[in-house]
């Protein structure tokens, strides 16, 4: 299987976005720590790379959703019912504040991190609305990690608080296959129901909630965001990046094999290491982005997260451990194949830009 078990309760992974973490046995791999900075740089995303989205969400402060919680793994079913209050609306995630309200077994309480609840758990935004398809940020808490993806309209029906449009999607994520439910409701755009589940080679686990009461203004909320979401896993938020492999060109990701990328490691190549779980590889994301677009050397990159692949983990782990890295973000500098130099922690696009040329010239 490609990460170890961790066996304990989850009591907090820092990341710039979070939802409901179903607290269990979760999966995970050893992340290294987050790296020390070398010089001192205002640590800010580079405002105004991605183009500014507005979202109309049927959502406004003060708004109160009950949800019904349910995980199932490898230590059997467990629930919860949370009623969520929302404090702020907000496009990935919003702010919020949990009670909890029944707990059939405490280490199974859904909690979100840090008062925050990816919006796609509570409503659509109404530009969405009776779309055929669908482009979104989806949280997997079996994972604790998050996926942009496309899910497709599979038809209408009735639900507890009248008709509902359902969407599906699905996604292979290193060794794992993961599979998204959506409903909501046609007359408020509340999300009544999510099912998401993983399958690997040696288990499954799924989490499912459903909308059980709620009270609401029935206002919805404007909200002005720079966004980028892709369904072949790429987005401007890093927590919604597809983990793996990738051949970073141009702004654009390409995934690639562990064959390939030793191929491409082989030669001049700049190896960029970045972690889903580093607040730093968060404020750092756009610069690499623009970086990509400045130079001419190849930049690959691992992307370490929950669900990186077995074969694509080990093959990092393996350049990572010749290269000395230690932490997130860190970028290893290789002409013909030979490790010359590195760059750690969060560094602007042009400082970037500006050492990648004095290493390769140009």
């Amino acid at each position: 299987m490609n990460a170890k078990l961790i066996i304990g309760l989850f009591l907090g992974v820092v990341m710039v976005a979070s939802t409901f973490i179903v607290v269990f046995t979760g999966l995970g791999v050893a992340q290294p720590r987050q790296a020390p900075q070398e010089e001192s740089f205002e640590e800010a995303p580079l405002e105004g790379y991605f183009p500014t989205v507005t979202f109309k969400i049927p959502l406004s402060e003060g708004d109160s959703l009950t949800l019904r919680a349910v995980s199932q793994g490898p230590e059997g079913t467990r629930t919860a019912v949370n009623r969520v209050t929302v404090d702020s609306v907000g496009w990935p995630e919003s702010g919020i504040t949990l009670e909890v309200l029944e707990a059939g077994d405490p280490v199974a309480t859904s909690t979100p991190q840090s008062g925050a609840l990816a919006t796609t758990m509570l409503a659509l935004p109404l530009d969405m609305l009776d779309s055929e398809s669908i482009t979104i940020p989806v949280y997997i808490p079996p994972a604790r990690g998050g996926l942009c993806m496309t899910l497709d309209q599979t038809g209408v029906g009735e639900g507890e608080f009248g008709e509902v449009v359902s969407y599906e999607g699905a996604a292979q994520v290193g060794d794992y296959a993961v599979t998204v439910e959506l409903e909501y409701y046609t007359s408020t755009g509340l999300v009544s129901r999510v099912f998401i589940g993983i399958v690997g080679p040696e288990f499954s686990y799924s989490y499912t909630h459903e909308l059980v009461e709620y009270e609401v203004s029935g206002e919805a909320t404007e909200v002005s965001v720079e966004w980028a979401c892709s369904g072949d896993g790429f987005s401007s938020n890093l927590t919604y990046v597809r983990e793996g492999l990738a051949l970073l060109q141009d702004g654009k990701l390409v995934y690639i094999t562990p064959e390939e990328f030793r191929e491409v490691l082989a030669g001049d190549a700049v190896f960029a290491v970045y972690s889903k779980a580093c607040p730093f590889c968060h404020q750092d994301w756009s610069h690499l982005l623009k970086t990509s677009e400045e130079v001419d050397v190849p930049i690959v990159m691992v992307i370490l997260g929950p669900m990186i692949g077995e074969r694509e983990s080990t093959a990092a782990r393996l350049e990572m451990n010749k290269a000395s890295v230690e932490g997130t973000p860190t970028l290893v500098f290789y002409v013909d194949g030979r490790i010359v130099d590195k760059l750690v922690g969060f560094t602007p696009w042009d400082y970037k830009v500006e050492k990648i040329r004095e290493v390769y010239g140009g």
